[in-house]
């Protein structure tokens, strides 16, 4: 089971409005696990139990919103700072790094102040 990722105006979304209605027929109409359902789409089952329960509420299938925040992407340096956050160092091996890097820290928060 293959997830095929669908573009709207260039975000990537798991689930389609097409994808959704076929979701909630498969929980309502052939009684199959919302588990299951989730599995296929690799999202939660709680996201399937919500759908259902907006499709039984309004008789309507839930719809996208097309308006929602774009997806905004990282820059290497952050990737860079991201990755080394969530590693497993001690600030001092972190200040090592940078100081070997050459990272002026000391500087750069000056002319943060200043400006």
């Amino acid at each position: 089971m293959f997830r095929h990722q669908t573009s709207l105006d260039g975000v990537m979304v798991k689930l389609t409005n097409k994808k959704i209605k076929w979701a909630v027929n498969q929980v309502v109409t052939s009684k199959k696990s919302t588990k299951s359902v989730a599995n296929i789409y690799k999202v939660s089952q709680r996201r399937i139990q919500q759908l259902v329960k907006i499709y039984k509420d309004t008789g309507e299938y839930p719809q996208l919103k097309m308006n929602r925040r774009p997806r905004t992407y990282l820059t290497d340096e952050q990737k860079e700072l991201k990755n080394l956050k969530h590693s497993n160092w001690t600030h001092l091996h972190l200040r090592y790094i940078l100081q070997k890097e050459n990272w002026q820290l000391k500087e750069e928060l000056k002319n943060l102040k200043n400006d």
